[in-house]
């Protein structure tokens, strides 16, 4: 039989410490997480993962660009070219938004444990004014970001 103590060795704050490292590191996880991976339905250009394709794709790939650049008409090299350049700006757009996403995610979050660590909604009309001075500043940077486009 294990002692159950001996899962706490260490002192209080090497404990708390640990458990802070873990959290932030799953905020930085959950910010990053579209860098890194990518969930969910494969548009065309999944070429751009290197992830479950094997090495026989990639260099198949490689030749068949050779053959378009070295032996190709300059009508197949340009139609390369830009059927490359779609592809990647497909790709840098949808990650983007996914980058968007869960960080607007990530702020919402982060302003739900303020207004709850300051205990926001426990008296609301005594904080009307500062649920009405962050309505309005949610709203107008939003409307901002929508218009600019991110």
């Amino acid at each position: 039989m294990t002692d159950p103590s001996a899962k706490l060795s260490g002192s209080p704050n090497e404990l708390i410490g640990s458990k802070v490292k873990k959290v932030v590191k799953s905020v930085v996880r959950f910010a990053t997480n579209p860098l890194f991976s990518f969930a969910g339905p494969r548009p065309e250009f999944e070429k751009w993962s290197v992830v479950g394709y094997p090495l026989s794709y990639w260099v198949q790939l490689a030749h068949d660009q050779m053959r378009i650049y070295q032996q190709g008409s300059y009508a197949e090299q340009v139609t390369s070219r830009a059927l490359d350049f779609a592809e990647w700006y497909r790709a840098i757009t949808w990650l983007q938004g996914a980058i968007w996403f869960n960080l607007s995610l990530l702020i919402t979050i982060l302003l739900g444990f303020y207004a709850g660590r300051r205990r926001v909604f426990e008296d609301v009309s005594r904080n009307a004014a500062w649920i009405r001075r962050a309505t309005a500043w949610c709203l107008g940077l939003g409307i901002l970001a929508n218009f600019a486009g991110i």
